[in-house]
């Protein structure tokens, strides 16, 4: 009733206007401090990811390295092997190279 009869902002609204642009004066550079920091943060976050994919990516060359070497390593034991085998078989067993009684009753197999 009291805004009715005493209108003290009248029709352009100068006094609501006037307190819209001061909330909108110190609302936008807020926005733009916190976008700034988020952007921040963001940078950041995305650089500690890449320094971590660079670590694993590193360390996941030399785990392949070592498969690699492993793998190399025990196809040249293989290799040792089959020519140990193929050398021993081409021979006729003597009676010095036969297992003795004692080594067959127990299921050992005799060393070469």
């Amino acid at each position: 009733m009291v805004g009715s009869l005493h209108h003290w902002d009248v029709y352009p609204y100068v006094l609501l206007n006037l307190l819209f642009s001061v909330q909108a004066a110190y609302t936008g550079p807020v926005l733009l401090l916190a976008g700034n920091r988020q952007g921040q943060k963001d940078r950041l976050t995305l650089e500690h990811a890449a320094a971590e994919a660079d670590r694993t990516d590193t360390r996941t060359r030399e785990i392949l390295t070592e498969i690699k070497n492993n793998t190399d390593l025990t196809v040249r034991i293989l290799e040792h092997l089959e020519k140990q085998m193929s050398g021993t078989s081409a021979n006729t067993r003597t009676p010095a190279n036969r297992p003795s009684a004692t080594t067959r009753s127990s299921g050992l197999r005799p060393t070469m």
